[in-house]
């Protein structure tokens, strides 16, 4: 029923680019080498899951279905995210929300407030590429009045994020 399941690099409305032949040729490298080791190791109870340079993400069937996006953090100084829970912060993504768990119990999680939150830069993670794919590892620095947060993660999580804040596309950078 992937008819029904739209691919979510179509529905954002950030652009995000094809991923490189050389980052395919990788994962299917990666792939190869997992399977190999699994078979080799004897344990061969299910299949090896295809990296996620070989995924394209999809949005879940329903609703309450948790969103499949690799893994975002948050690390900043704000109202939401105080000094005393320093360090980087997993997000969640949500079909119309995003959070942080720091407390790591259940039903503690704390609302990002994205409509609050401004783009004042966003760059690739490396010097050496500017590409926008899937996997690519960016920095979204987010403002609210003084204070500044940076969310840091793959260009296709942080397109939904966008996304959600109905925030425009972060300018490319030509140089």
């Amino acid at each position: 029923m992937t008819s029904q399941r739209p691919p979510i690099d179509e529905v954002v409305s950030w652009g995000v680019d094809s991923t490189p032949v050389w980052v395919r040729a990788a994962g299917v490298g990666q792939f190869l080498a997992q399977a190999v080791l699994e078979f080799g190791s004897g344990a061969g109870a299910g299949p090896v899951e295809r990296p996620d340079a070989l995924r394209r993400r999809r949005l879940p069937a329903k609703q309450t279905e948790p969103i499949d996006l690799a893994p975002v953090f948050v690390e900043g100084q704000t109202d939401w995210l105080p000094p005393s829970w320093a360090g980087k912060q997993l997000v969640t993504c949500g079909w119309d929300a995003v959070t942080i768990n720091p407390k790591g119990f259940e039903r503690s999680d704390v609302q990002i407030p994205l409509s609050r939150l401004s783009i004042t830069d966003a760059r690739p993670s490396t010097r050496w590429s500017r590409r926008r794919y899937t996997t690519a590892n960016w920095v979204i620095t987010l403002t609210e009045g003084t204070n500044s947060v940076a969310l840091t993660g793959p260009w296709l999580t942080l397109a939904w994020i966008g996304h959600l804040a109905n925030w425009p596309e972060p300018p490319r950078v030509t140089a």
